[in-house]
């Protein structure tokens, strides 16, 4: 299947804002840059990682949000990893707030795909539908009659 548009235009944003993330976040030079823009150190923090989140999911569509909202914090951990090799301070706190933003960008996704498929679902309880998400992906298909029973067991 070739990819939309906007899936290839999400994947050069995010491409680029990877990139300038990077010089941003790592270079002693930009240490204090958000403030030219009106923003605290963690504000950028958590607008960074929500921008990073939701092109992530724009990008790449096909994947579980959960494992691009964990792999996009995994990467947040890195740069302040990084940060500590390159002269700057690293801290528990910028982690923290990229996890703000993060969950920000994942938690309404999340919300709306228990919706989706609950409408899909209709007769299961949110349990059942855990248990069939965990099973089978985002990517969740009618429910054969064999999926029905292994539902209705749990």
């Amino acid at each position: 299947m070739k990819p939309s548009e906007l899936t290839i235009a999400a994947r050069a944003v995010l491409v680029m804002g990877s990139l300038a993330a990077a010089v941003l976040m790592l270079l002693p030079v930009f240490q204090g840059a958000e403030q030219y823009v009106g923003l605290t150190d963690k504000q950028a923090h958590a607008l960074a990682f929500y921008a990073f989140t939701v092109c992530a999911f724009l990008a790449m569509p096909r994947m579980r949000r959960r494992d691009l909202a964990l792999a996009v914090l995994a990467m947040g951990a890195a740069a302040e990893v990084a940060q500590i090799v390159t002269g700057r301070s690293a801290s528990v706190i910028d982690l923290s707030a990229d996890a703000v933003g993060v969950f920000a960008a994942w938690a309404p996704a999340q919300i709306e795909q228990m919706r989706r498929m609950a409408r899909k679902y209709p007769g299961l309880s949110l349990r059942q539908i855990r248990a069939l998400d965990r099973r089978r992906g985002e990517g969740l298909k009618k429910p054969r009659r064999a999926d029905a029973d292994v539902a209705s067991a749990v």
